[in-house]
């Protein structure tokens, strides 16, 4: 009927349709009642216009309109409104214009790198910066870390009880400075500056996100200097200094987090290979072999053939299969890398993940395979065993049971299988197997291609007596070469042939270590009390090594 309009605050006015005669809100009905009955007596549509007799379409585009040209108040508002939009969008251009340029200039000036606490090449660095006298006279605020606690040999950090007094009653820790989180140190290599800074950071993870939880913090190390190769040069030079370590020690490294990364177990001074008392020449032909794959890599690659290599050490325990491998790594300056298959928190793609972030030219130690994957007894349920399967125990590479064994989650045998020598199966890595019998793995586990050289550990001879006494005392402060040599061949020929193990005759040598005289007239009495004196014809089996695939070297059977 009428059209309102706002010309002060809180006034409106009723504005006739023909007349456009205004009218006071305060009698609204009444100027409504009005306009209507003038209307109504000349016969004219109350929403005509006088004149050209057309109808008047009050739009809200014309409303608005009227609105603002008639109230200042809605009229400034919309300009600030207006300004503020555009200023804003200004602003935002002018940023963005400002981050491109600050990248483009950064991206010409400087080459900035981090080195995330997940990538090894973090302990290289963490090692060189311990170790450089530049960093440590310079370095004024810094936090403290051990010598055992930088390089190959950090380990993880055990307690207990005793374990403040062990600490307390070993020699004085040598300490070294590091730079703190979140301060940058100036560092010269090679004739470039650096600026090297630890950094944490704790990245949401889309749970944490949904759920509120918290990450764990990561920690990296942000490396700054004006070009990329000299960062290259400069991990180079951390690496070697790493290696360098690594000689002198043997790291033994372990799962971690749930099976899903290595961490450092141990590190242990490195044991001389001749200290390991084999028969023949076995130490030295695996030695031979495995320093062969080592430096054959362009070899492999050439002839399409899988850069990797298995090693099956099997034989009574005690024998010397796990000290031989210790002592192997260390001689080669290798990494140890233990796997326990019966872990609950291991699964396929965990293993097959875990091989493939091993270091490369590690060792991939399976310990006794074994009892990985124990076939279900059958039996014991009051089931009939199937005719197919095997007998409890053993592994022939028939039945299902063989494959599946007793457990209902963890590593899966197929899933074995796979991570050894699969599509995506890992390279550049040995693996040791070690096994007490033989005769329980499934032959699918030791064919050639997983399996390429065994070699069988077995009880003591008289000779390996022998050199086990001679080494064991050589060097004594009251007997010379020649009488530890004679007290030697004595000590052997008191011992049984093939009957005890390596490990129990050095029991006994380290009854008396300070009395050679007395380990060798006290042996006989040892033998003949020891419970394990003798062994079954089976376990007399000729050392030696038993080769499954052609070596590198041997052009003419490659076809095999």
């Amino acid at each position: 009927l009428s059209k309102i309009l706002t010309i002060g605050p809180g006034w409106p006015l009723l504005v006739d349709a023909e007349t456009a005669k205004p009218h006071s809100c305060l009698n609204h009905a009444q100027a409504i009642s009005e306009t209507m009955a003038h209307h109504h007596h000349h016969g004219t549509p109350f929403a005509s216009a006088g004149g050209g007799g057309g109808g008047v379409d009050f739009s809200v585009s014309q409303s608005l309109f009227d609105l603002v040209s008639n109230n200042s108040f809605a009229s400034g508002s919309i300009l600030i409104g207006i300004w503020g939009v555009v200023s804003a969008s200004l602003l935002s251009l002018l940023w963005a214009g400002w981050r491109l340029l600050k990248t483009q200039v950064q991206q010409q000036l400087y080459v900035e790198v981090d080195v995330p606490s997940t990538s090894q090449a973090h302990g290289w660095v963490s090692l060189w910066l311990a170790e450089n006298n530049q960093v440590q006279a310079a370095t004024s605020r810094c936090k403290v870390v051990l010598e055992s606690e930088t390089g190959p040999h950090a380990r993880r950090r055990r307690g207990g009880p005793g374990a403040k007094v062990a600490e307390s009653r070993s020699k004085a820790p040598k300490v070294h400075f590091l730079p703190r989180e979140d301060v940058y140190q100036r560092v010269t290599f090679q004739g470039h500056l650096m600026w090297i800074r630890f950094i944490k950071k704790q990245p949401p993870s889309a749970t944490d996100i949904i759920y509120g939880g918290v990450s764990e913090t990561e920690e990296s190390v942000r490396i700054i200097t004006t070009r990329k190769q000299a960062i290259s040069d400069f991990i180079a030079a951390c690496h070697e200094a790493y290696v360098g370590k690594l000689k002198t020690h043997t790291v033994i490294w372990t799962i971690h987090r749930g099976g899903n990364s290595w961490r450092v177990l141990d590190s242990r001074p490195s044991r001389p290979l001749d200290t390991v008392i084999l028969e023949g020449g076995v130490a030295d032909d695996i030695r031979k072999d495995v320093q062969e794959f080592i430096d054959s890599e362009s070899w492999y690659y050439a002839r399409g053939i899988p850069y990797r290599r298995g090693y099956l050490l099997y034989g009574p325990p005690g024998c010397g299969k796990t000290s031989f491998i210790t002592a192997l790594a260390g001689e080669l300056h290798l990494v140890i890398c233990i796997i326990n298959i019966t872990s609950e928190c291991l699964d396929d793609d965990k293993l097959l993940s875990l091989l493939s972030d091993a270091p490369k030219h590690s060792i991939i130690l399976l310990e006794d395979i074994d009892a990985a994957f124990k076939p279900k007894d059958d039996a014991a349920d009051g089931q009939t065993a199937d005719p197919g399967s095997p007998r409890p125990g053993r592994f022939d590479g028939k039945g299902i049971d063989a494959r599946r064994g007793n457990q209902s989650r963890g590593i899966t045998f197929s899933g074995l299988l796979n991570a050894i020598d699969g599509v995506a199966a890992q390279e550049g890595k040995l693996l040791f197997l070690t096994t007490n019998h033989i005769e329980k793995l499934d032959e699918a586990l030791i064919r050639p291609g997983r399996v390429d050289l065994r070699a069988y550990f077995g009880r003591a001879s008289k000779d390996r007596a022998a050199r086990l006494y001679q080494r064991f005392f050589r060097g004594h402060p009251t007997l010379d070469d020649s009488q530890i040599e004679k007290l030697g061949q004595d000590f052997a020929a008191t011992i049984p042939e093939d009957r005890m193990s390596m490990a129990q005759i050095q029991g006994h040598l380290m009854d008396y270590r300070q009395d050679p005289r007395g380990a060798c007239e006290n042996i006989a009495s040892y033998v003949s009390l020891s419970r394990q004196a003798t062994a079954s014809d089976e376990d007399a089996e000729p050392p030696g090594l038993i080769r499954s695939l052609s070596r590198p070297d041997d052009e003419s059977d490659e076809s095999k």
